[in-house]
């Protein structure tokens, strides 16, 4: 029975997860942000091509989306997988990917998505508070600096995935599901940024503004 809950829990984050919250609200403007800027419907570019509070909103969206499965299974773990160890240990974490990769790989959208960050990050806020902060300090210090987005949410990622392994290596309080999820999402997030990666290095990549674009 612990079994199927478990899977049940990562099914529904994967569909909470794949809600495309930026398309939901651009259309409300008339927009599609599929067909504009980065053509992909994360926050980024709902701000860069409806407007900054769209894209304030589907942010904040997002990161409820991962925030609210992962926590919803944290306060029902201890219920549920009590007499089950790796369960118990696993639920949350797998959750978290569930909702990440929902949003990455939409099941509404034929399996396409935005690009995991802020459901990420709305995972590890619940996972590892601490670390959520550390991660989303970096964000922002990258951002000022690069004004990419891209680059400034890979090298979150990767600091969240080299923590997590710091942290492991020294043997201080960590679950297995934990280590894992972060290196599994570091990975994905990298994945989803292919195309950006591919711009950056040749020097096309987009310059972040709150501005609309025109």
């Amino acid at each position: 029975m612990t079994v199927i809950l478990f899977l049940a829990f990562v099914l529904l984050a994967f569909f909470i997860g794949g809600i495309p919250f930026g398309l939901l609200i651009s259309k409300l403007y008339g927009k599609d942000p599929r067909k504009e800027g980065s053509k992909n419907i994360g926050a980024t570019n709902v701000l860069r091509t409806v407007g900054v509070l769209p894209g304030l909103i589907t942010f904040t969206l997002d990161i409820l989306k991962g925030l609210l499965p992962v926590l919803a299974v944290k306060i029902l773990v201890g219920k549920f997988y009590y007499d089950d160890l790796l369960l118990f240990e696993f639920s949350p974490s797998a959750t978290a990917l569930g909702a990440v990769l929902g949003h990455i790989f939409s099941p509404y959208l034929k399996f396409k998505g935005g690009k995991g960050v802020a459901t990420g990050l709305g995972t590890i806020i619940v996972l590892t508070p601490l670390l959520s902060v550390v991660c989303f300090l970096v964000f922002v210090l990258i951002l000022t600096f690069s004004r990419i987005v891209s680059v400034g949410s890979i090298i979150a990622a990767l600091s969240y995935a080299s923590l997590l392994t710091a942290i492991k290596l020294m043997k201080l309080p960590l679950s297995q599901g934990e280590f894992y999820y972060g290196i599994a999402t570091a990975v994905f997030v990298v994945f989803s940024h292919r195309k950006n990666i591919s711009r950056i290095l040749k020097g096309q990549e987009t310059k972040f503004s709150w501005k609309k674009e025109r």
